[in-house]
């Protein structure tokens, strides 16, 4: 697929000061992480703000899987309200779509992205995820202090997917 390079720009904003981790956009999508969890907001149709935030460690995993399985396989719950359907050459991105309550109160969203694109932007964002364990230091212990999720099995996926070298030593 010959996407023009604006589709698969990546959206980031500069690094937070005090956490250093960036923000990322994603059509309507919005993410952020703090140190315990991740945060996704989108405005639903009536125009109102909404959020959902899950636990560090289940998002990464769930977007690791995404990204390992290069958006080849079908459905990926996040949980139960966060996940994505990959169609091969593009990904639906949904938030409260196939949650019953969310989506009888009118605050669900699905949105297409080129594969390409959606790709773009999760390697982002576990980039950053491997960039601030090695800032940490070699210490496994202490990544796992640091980056929630991180754990060794987590950091030696994503660097697998990244076509990283990550050496944590306990």
């Amino acid at each position: 697929m010959n996407a023009p390079s604006e589709i698969t720009k990546v959206l980031a904003s500069t690094p937070d000061a005090t956490m250093g981790y960036r923000a990322y956009t994603l059509g309507s999508f919005n993410f952020h992480r703090d140190e315990y969890f991740a945060h996704i907001t989108w405005t639903t149709r009536d125009g109102r703000p909404l959020s959902h935030t899950m636990d560090i460690g289940n998002f990464l995993r769930a977007l690791m899987r995404d990204v390992a399985w290069g958006f080849f396989y079908g459905w990926v719950n996040f949980d139960n309200v966060f996940g994505t359907v990959n169609h091969y050459q593009s990904v639906d991105m949904y938030a409260g779509s196939y949650n019953g309550t969310m989506k009888a109160a009118g605050v669900d969203l699905l949105e297409n992205f080129p594969t390409d694109q959606i790709r773009a932007t999760f390697c982002g964002y576990l980039a950053q995820c491997v960039a601030q364990l090695r800032s940490i230091g070699s210490n496994a212990m202490n990544a796992q202090q640091h980056c929630k999720g991180g754990t060794a099995t987590i950091v030696h996926q994503i660097g697998r997917a990244l076509d990283l070298t990550i050496h944590l030593h306990g």
